[in-house]
């Protein structure tokens, strides 16, 4: 505030200072208590914001005001509450501003009484206590008494309270609530705005703005530049700082200021935090000074309030939210509704998410072809799913492009048409998992347990699959184009149609059980290069995923390659595909029948705890209608006692898989499955030249 004890006298006083006392006492007392009740205010405040957690955050806890004991819905807690505080705030200034200019009217009536320098007259000592009025107007006192009573006006009038608009804004920024956060940012830059435009006369008692403005700089050089690098400073932190990952303002942020941008394929942990300045934050966790989190971190957390709900009950509705870069490692969600979500470079590391739906709003508008985003469709680009419990989960339709699912447990998911580009399953467990049409161009399953998954349709171009294990999976015209199948377990696994090229091959079935039909042995046409290209194209800047793209499925696209892959000898893998997919069989029902009674057999042997999701596997083989097995002997199996397994299956499995018995039985009388006998050996044939087929669109 202004010390006036060296002001030269503009004008001389005509107001009686005896009389003006009055006045200016019974405005102080009303204004202290104005003070008093704002300054409780943004404690009440203070504390109501500080007790939201990350948790709080996450669940949209309603926010329990203290004291009062009432409950308000977060959202509107934190959209209402800058606007409130905001008035409150300006009501207060607007008060002081009038006691103002009658205490620096007193002050200049008492010195005219005043024979020295010193502010010495009795009628100081009369002057009511509010600090503000003894700042302006008060008698002389020490310099520490007078830098407490200047300090505390600047402090309580002009920055606690702009910074507690901060705070709120810092506080609810893991939301990502573009809305809101424009809310408090409106909300902060009005505030500053009017302490400007009032604030000044809090100085002077000048009627224009100007004159005051210019007579403030003039005596108080440092209080005025200090206060205003202070507003420029909180200012610049709520537009250019805290922002909304990847909204307009903070990619404005990123241009101006140079700072570099997330993309996929690229390490993040510095510049996920999102602020436009990296200095600003914490390189671990990207926290604002090392305090404020502009991201939701919940980790080992029980987020499921029932533990004993029903199975396809949501446990928690998390449906649109946005979790980008959010830290949920090793957090209890499962059966949760994220029907939309989004989970973008978002970490769930050994996260429990069993029967979680993480999928589309609308998932038949998404198979017809319109845009996932338009549909609501959930996405988890990058995201880390490392060591995370996925089994029965709904993920179809989700965009999981480069994803890490290593170690993770994905029996009975569902990723039906779901994109998994450069997606890493490496040592990921996905027995009984339905990955139809699923687009895994890239992908890496070297050492995953495929075995009853369902890879029909899926888009493999360039997938990893060494070593991994598709006993009794379906790969019913998939596109395995470049894919590494070297030394995968095939045995009782469906390969009819499907496409390879430059692919290296599987180790040999023992048992002569997986079937590979139609096989077809192709280079791609012109317009399913154009396709791969296309993939290429799509990740264009997205920096190590296209260079993990381009090493793949760049050998397809070139001629010379192709060329030298075909015309291998008799050990090359072309060579070996035509051995796996002409060794002499027995007859086609006799193959049929051998299959059944070993997948019936594989899914009322299996143990532990990837024992339910290998029978539910099989179960949904058995009804698809490519099926080239008994889906009668594999139903009457799961009514056996001793088929433990099979009571695990879920009831729409299980219904789907009679409504195939039915369409079976509509057609054709049962037939019944003899014991398994070993088969007889192999005799080599000579190769039979393949006609080609065009592949499949999902």
């Amino acid at each position: 505030m202004a010390d006036v004890r060296n002001e030269r006298m503009e004008r001389e006083s005509l107001v009686n200072p005896y009389s003006l006392l009055e006045a200016v006492n019974s405005a102080s007392a009303t204004v202290n208590t104005a003070w008093l009740i704002f300054i409780a205010i943004m404690a009440y405040v203070l504390i109501a914001v500080a007790g939201v957690t990350h948790k709080d955050l996450l669940l949209e806890t309603p926010v329990a005001l203290p004291i009062m004991q009432v409950s308000i819905p977060l959202r509107q807690f934190f959209t209402f509450i800058p606007i409130v505080l905001v008035l409150f705030h300006l009501g207060v200034v607007a008060q002081l501003v009038l006691l103002a200019r009658k205490t620096i009217e007193f002050h200049h009536a008492v010195r005219l009484l005043e024979s020295s320098d010193q502010r010495m007259h009795p009628l100081r000592l009369e002057l009511h206590n509010f600090f503000f009025v003894q700042a302006i107007a008060g008698p002389d006192r020490s310099r520490v008494i007078s830098a407490f009573l200047h300090g505390m006006s600047w402090l309580t009038t002009m920055i606690f309270p702009v910074l507690l608009l901060l705070y709120i804004q810092v506080s609810f920024l893991p939301v990502h609530d573009v809305t809101t956060a424009w809310v408090h940012r409106l909300a902060l830059v009005f505030d500053l705005f009017v302490l400007f435009l009032i604030g000044t006369f809090l100085l002077r008692a000048e009627s224009s703005f100007f004159e005051a403005m210019t007579l403030n700089a003039r005596a108080h050089p440092v209080n005025v530049a200090f206060t205003s690098a202070v507003m420029f400073f909180v200012a610049f932190v709520s537009f250019f700082v805290a922002t909304v990952p990847d909204e307009r303002l903070d990619r404005t942020a990123r241009v101006l200021f140079g700072a570099p941008e997330p993309k996929l394929g690229q390490d993040t942990t510095v510049i996920d935090g999102g602020y436009a300045f990296p200095m600003l934050a914490s390189a671990d966790t990207g926290w604002l000074f090392g305090m404020f989190p502009r991201n939701l971190l919940v980790t080992d957390a029980d987020l499921v309030i029932d533990r004993d709900v029903e199975p396809g009950e949501a446990t928690l509705n998390l449906r649109g939210r946005d979790l980008r870069y959010a830290r949920l490692d090793r957090s209890d969600l499962h059966q949760g509704d994220l029907t939309g979500a989004d989970l973008s470079h978002a970490s769930l590391v050994g996260a429990d998410l069993r029967g979680i739906s993480l999928t589309c709003s609308d998932l038949n508008s998404a198979a017809d072809g319109k845009s996932r985003g338009s549909v609501g469709c959930a996405m988890a680009r990058q995201a880390n799913f490392s060591q995370a419990r996925l089994d029965s989960a709904e993920l179809s339709g989700a965009d999981m492009t480069e994803a890490r699912f290593q170690d993770a447990s994905l029996g009975s998911a569902r990723l039906v048409r779901a994109t998994l580009t450069a997606a890493q399953f490496d040592g990921a467990h996905l027995n009984g998992a339905d990955l139809d049409g699923a687009l895994l161009q890239g992908a890496d399953f070297e050492a995953a347990d495929l075995r009853a998954a369902n890879l029909s349709l899926a888009r493999l171009e360039g997938a990893v699959l060494r070593r991994a294990t598709l006993e009794g999976a379906n790969l019913f015209r998939a596109t395995l184009w470049g894919a590494d199948l070297t030394t995968a377990i095939i045995t009782a696994a469906d390969f009819r149609g499907a496409y390879v090229w430059m692919t290296p091959p599987p180790s040999a079935d023992p048992l002569s059980l997986g079937d590979l039909r139609d096989l077809q042995m192709r280079a791609p046409n012109a317009d399913e290069l154009a396709g791969l290209q296309s993939v290429l194209d799509a990740h264009k800047g997205d920096g190590d995923l296209r260079q993990s793209l381009t090493a793949s499925l760049e050998p397809l696209m070139s001629k010379t390659a192709s060329v030298a892959w075909e015309s291998g000898d008799a050990n090359s893998p072309i060579s070996i595909w035509r051995q796996l997919a002409y060794a002499p069989t027995v007859s086609e029902e006799s193959q049929r029948q051998r299959s059944s009674e070993y997948l019936v057999s594989m899914m009322c042997t299996a143990r532990g705890a990837s024992a339910q999701h290998i029978a539910t596997g099989i179960a949904r083989r058995a009804q698809a209608s490519e099926f080239a097995g008994d889906a009668v002997a594999i139903s009457d199996a799961t009514l056996r006692e001793s088929c433990a397994p099979a009571k695990s299956i879920a009831e729409d499995v299980m219904a789907g898989l009679a409504r195939a018995v039915d369409r079976v039985r509509a057609v054709a009388p049962q037939v019944s499955v003899p014991q398994y006998t070993p088969p007889p050996a192999p005799v080599a044939t000579p190769v039979v030249p393949i006609p080609d087929q065009p592949v499949p669109q999902p």
